[in-house]
């Protein structure tokens, strides 16, 4: 999650997005286990659209970045590790691993996964990404897109941010119009979990909460009914209607938990905030552990009992959350606070000595 200088950190959204990941992986695993029917857990990359909308309103209210800077720091928490993810894959299926079934990768297939475009084969269906969890970032870097926009067209606005509404509004009426397949696969349904999370931010600040027990019951019952919501959802909506069926009750979700946190009801486990800070490593990586604990399983064979298979997808659910801790602390945490650190040290400079912010200034003249 990211946080801008005087902008606290949220526990319980913290907290969140640890288990959203946690619900990707298992949704993988689970789908690894044979039962592809079962979409419940899929939902926890909604959790994360919706989140991410309450956050990037969240970190730019006070400060109203520059469209630019804005832009930078999305791409240094985004960019670094989605691209050794997919170089690491390009390196591997050179080697004669074939990833997420890739036997050989084009160029312009491997550019566009780089730069979060998106890919189609011959009849037009677009294709997952090199790394098959970057489907997901190319809406986010797209949300994160136009979101820039608001803080160049609304810096004066109080509520700014609501203006990518008209922007995917006039999206998707330009995709239904034109018929272009690019325009179509950005105009999915699901932009509009992040337009759920921005409203969260402008009214949840708005509305008066009471710190009694009545409102944490409450939330406590949002969250149950959203629970229900995403079982029910799960079993009878087609993925067309995404931002209904997981993106409602997933907002519902981010409600609660802001609500239990302005009660007081914070997450302080160590683990739960550590499994969400580590949250965007174990969402990328937990796709290459899951593949090698199954090539493990087939070669000794665990897969020919119950316990064995048990067993081996309990290890693809702790390896994963464990693989993503150490990716967080050892590659993603410092790579993302060189590139801050070296983003903002021209500004400290300058800070630091005012007469260069003008080099036409005139030299004070000594007294010495």
């Amino acid at each position: 999650m990211s946080r801008n200088q005087g902008v606290g950190l949220l526990s319980n959204l913290q907290t969140l997005r640890g288990i959203a990941a946690l619900m990707v992986v298992l949704h993988h695993v689970i789908h690894a286990a044979g039962y592809k029917d079962t979409e419940i857990f899929a939902s926890g990359v909604d959790l994360f659209f919706v989140i991410s909308g309450f956050i990037m309103v969240y970190t730019t209210r006070a400060s109203a970045p520059t469209m630019m800077d804005f832009l930078r720091n999305r791409a240094t928490r985004v960019i670094p590790m989605y691209w050794l993810v997919t170089i690491a894959t390009v390196f591997a299926v050179l080697a004669g691993l074939p990833f997420f079934g890739h036997h050989e990768i084009q160029a312009s297939y491997l550019l566009k996964s780089l730069l979060f475009l998106p890919e189609f084969d011959g009849n037009g269906v677009d294709l997952m990404p090199i790394v098959l969890v970057g489907w997901t970032l190319n809406f986010e870097m797209f949300f994160y897109v136009c979101f820039s926009l608001t803080l160049v067209c609304g810096r004066n606005l109080a509520h700014r941010g609501l203006l990518v509404v008209p922007i995917f509004a006039a999206l998707t009426a330009a995709a239904v119009v034109s018929g272009d397949k690019v325009l179509g696969y950005y105009a999915n349904n699901v932009i509009w979990e992040f337009v759920f999370g921005i409203l969260i931010a402008y009214s949840l600040p708005a509305m008066t909460i009471s710190k009694t027990r009545d409102a944490k019951i409450g939330a406590w019952l949002l969250i149950a009914s959203s629970v229900v919501w995403l079982l029910v959802a799960a079993q009878h909506s087609p993925m067309e209607a995404r931002s209904m069926a997981f993106g409602l009750p997933a907002a519902g979700i981010v409600v609660a938990a802001l609500v239990l946190e302005r009660n007081d009801s914070k997450v302080t486990s160590p683990l739960l905030l550590l499994l969400g800070a580590a949250s965007y490593s174990i969402y990328l990586l937990h796709v290459f552990v899951l593949q090698i604990i199954s090539k493990i399983m087939d070669v000794t064979q665990m897969n020919q009992s119950s316990i064995g298979l048990g067993v081996g997808y309990m290890a693809m659910i702790v390896a994963s959350a464990v693989a993503g801790i150490i990716s967080y602390r050892l590659l993603e945490k410092p790579i993302t606070a060189a590139l801050q650190r070296r983003r903002l040290a021209p500004t400290e400079k300058a800070a630091r000595h005012p007469r260069n912010q003008n080099a036409f200034a005139p030299a004070a003249r000594s007294k010495v």
